[in-house]
């Protein structure tokens, strides 16, 4: 199976290094991914516990000694990737989310397992089926264009078509 980037992010360990300089809201106002990240750590951490912030003792704290340093006084998980430390972390995932993750693998799994040809690659969700989609109509239309170049450098086929065509 080839799940797309969100399966691959939240459920394996992020490890986040000290932001260069260059890179603050200050200098660059551009969205940075690791942003992008601390917002839906943020999100996921308010939906596990909506009545109060973390505390260190989830699934998802930090795996970094040094994080306790933050000059937050109770950082949020998406905080700590803009920690000065190097920080290592797991997203925190409610045990729903892990089992709806773990049903819908055992059901692509399931589902493909029993075919007499099952595919060499299942690609799963809507974005992966879009992405594989388009990357196919690109590389057909690519082929389209350069096909006679493409045939041209089959210099034995063409003798043999012709020398076929004259036994016959």
């Amino acid at each position: 199976m080839q799940p797309n980037i969100e399966v691959n992010v939240l459920t394996n360990r992020l490890t986040s290094v000290p932001p260069l300089p260059q890179y603050s809201p200050d200098v660059n106002p551009a969205p940075l991914a690791r942003d992008i990240l601390s917002g839906l750590l943020d999100k996921l951490e308010m939906s596990n516990n909506p009545s109060s912030p973390m505390e260190g003792t989830s699934p998802g704290s930090p795996t970094s000694p040094a994080s306790g340093d933050s000059t937050l006084p109770n950082p949020s998980i998406g905080d700590l990737l803009s920690s000065p430390q190097v920080t290592s972390l797991y997203p925190p995932l409610s045990q729903s989310v892990k089992d709806a993750l773990i049903a819908e693998t055992v059901h692509a799994l399931t589902a493909i397992g029993g075919h007499d040809n099952p595919p060499a690659r299942h690609i799963v969700g809507f974005e992966g089926v879009a992405s594989v989609k388009e990357k196919l109509k690109t590389v057909s239309e690519e082929l389209e264009d350069f096909i006679e170049v493409s045939g041209a450098v089959d210099i034995g086929k063409e003798d043999e078509v012709g020398e076929t065509a004259e036994q016959n």
